[in-house]
């Protein structure tokens, strides 16, 4: 065969290999075959529609849960009108309303009762989160009104959108959303007791506007031509009036007047107080603290105050004390039935043993939270007070004295076995979720649960009249013991790694090393088998 006569055939070899597409185009390997049609296949159209009818229900489910919202809010603020003080507080006190407290229903109240967010037409507009709706709420009327108008408020915003507004409107100069931002700031030093009229109006300093309670203070600067105390209502009235615009504030003799500044379509007059102020704010003695031993106080501070109490007999239950110890500084709060403790560097200056009332610790973190520069920051504790900077806000506390002090560090020693943090081990997933199940059983009358450690196994164990519940999970590499606590004081603690149940405490510890100790009792031998 000659060389022509071989290529001829090894051609008419390849061309009966190939099949040819439909369209003619071969595969790769010079193998083609027909393409088959895919099964069922939807067009373009019948996507489209699919796809839309989906959003929609999604668009209609979201409008339902906002109406649900407004509903559950209309429902509480019924009841609080209708039901006397004390038949209102039992909605929340036993069973009847579970997963809702009266904090959850004063802001649900709050929502519906807004003259700007109750509008029907608007509901397609808000988000359906209970706490941005809330945070909606703090917003003047007009702002509102604005920001539905521009689509800066839609159903998919969170609260940092809201907090966003907030700044802009902070940052501008308005009067009227600049007025409200420093009363919210001052508010919870506003006395509520009126037994001294003077402690529940707002300070105007001329340069300043200042709130003082007995106890703690607050300042921002807000700068005015008049000098003179203002009734602790005028917050809530500036956040219900429908002002057209800006407003302006004058003084008249002894009133203070809020009007529209482009018309008297609405004027708010109400009684001012001569300054004779009871109180000045203390010039802070030292340099800006270290941003990052300030970042370690708070957390500290988060810690603690879980086991913080209210008993007033005990001034170590009314806050958290601060010690030296070991060159550094160890925070302690107590209930009496509970201790929190946490260790920071000796960075802050502490020359004496101390305690921070509750509320300062309470507003040092809602103060530190709202700082967009968490730079701009101070702390220092003085003979008979404490102060705390975040940005322009300052804070003042009067110290709490001890005259008996009592011995924390001896007693987490006395309760905590020897070289407990080698007996640690991981707190079970489930646990928290089977705590809260154990305390509607044992919270009513604040009964006992039983919590014992056999072979591994931890086992659960509540009654109460009749009523009465047991789990068991795995516990790996725990000791056995049998003890017995209230149960909420353990399912309150979120952010555990780490538990030990030992024979008169329940210790829970964080990567941080802070600890939370609850007071157990040990079981007897037989009991609750």
């Amino acid at each position: 065969m000659t060389i022509v006569e071989t290529e001829r055939a090894r051609v008419t070899a390849r061309s009966r290999l190939t099949k040819t597409k439909p369209n003619g185009a071969a595969r790769p390997n010079g193998i083609t075959a027909t393409a088959k049609p895919r099964r069922n296949a939807r067009s373009l159209a019948e996507h489209a529609r699919i796809i839309s009818a989906t959003l929609r229900g999604w668009e209609e489910a979201r409008e339902q849960l906002v109406k649900r919202i407004f509903a559950a809010g209309r429902a509480f603020e019924a009841a609080h009108n209708e039901l006397d003080y004390g038949d209102y507080g039992k909605l929340f006190t036993d069973r009847r309303l579970r997963g809702f407290n009266e904090d959850r229903a004063r802001k649900l109240r709050k929502i519906v009762t807004n003259p700007v967010l109750s509008l029907s037409a608007n509901l397609r507009k808000l988000p359906a989160v209970e706490v941005t709706l809330f945070e909606l709420t703090r917003l003047p009327e007009d702002a509102l009104r604005a920001a539905l108008a521009d689509g800066r408020i839609h159903p998919e915003m969170t609260a940092k959108d809201v907090e966003a507004i907030k700044r802009r409107l902070k940052e501008a100069s308005h009067l009227h959303c600049r007025l409200i931002n420093a009363l919210e700031t001052v508010q919870p030093a506003i006395a509520i007791n009126r037994l001294i009229p003077l402690l529940t109006h707002y300070w105007f300093t001329g340069t300043h506007v200042m709130g003082y309670n007995g106890q703690i203070a607050l300042q921002v600067p807000f700068r005015t031509d008049f000098r003179g105390a203002v009734p602790g209502k005028v917050l809530e009235l500036l956040q219900c009036a429908s002002f057209e615009g800006d407003i302006k504030v004058t003084p008249q003799g002894g009133n203070i007047s809020i009007t529209d500044a482009a018309c008297d379509r609405l004027r708010i007059k109400l009684p001012m107080l001569e300054p004779n102020f009871v109180f000045n704010m203390p010039k802070r003695k030292r340099k800006r603290s270290n941003p990052q031993a300030i970042a370690e106080l708070i957390d500290a501070i988060e810690h603690c105050l879980i086991s913080v109490g209210h008993d007033t007999s005990n001034l170590e239950h009314l806050g958290i004390t601060l010690e030296l110890e070991h060159g550094n500084i160890i925070l302690y709060s107590t209930d009496g039935a509970t201790i929190a403790r946490a260790s920071i560097s000796d960075r802050l200056p502490l020359a004496q043993r101390t305690i921070l009332p509750t509320k300062f610790c309470e507003e040092m973190l809602r103060l530190y939270r709202d700082l967009d520069d968490k730079g701009r920051v101070h702390f220092e504790i003085g003979e008979q007070h404490a102060l705390f900077a975040a940005g322009e806000a300052k804070l003042y506390t009067r110290l709490l004295k001890s005259r008996s002090p009592l011995n924390l560090s001896g007693t987490v020693a006395h309760y905590l076995p020897r070289a407990f943090q080698q007996q640690l081990v991981d707190i079970p997933q489930c646990l928290r979720k089977a705590l809260e199940l154990h305390s509607l059983v044992c919270d009513e009358s604040r009964r006992l649960m039983s919590l014992s450690v056999r072979g591994e196994t931890l086992r659960l164990r509540s009654q109460d009249d009749g009523e009465e519940i047991e789990e068991i999970m795995p516990l790996p590499g725990h000791p056995d013991v049998a003890v017995r606590f209230e149960p909420r004081l353990l399912w309150r603690a979120v952010g555990f790694e780490k538990m030990l149940v030992a024979r008169q405490c329940v210790a829970l510890s964080k990567a941080s090393g802070s600890l939370y100790l609850i007071s157990a009792s040990e079981r007897a031998a037989g009991e609750g088998q």
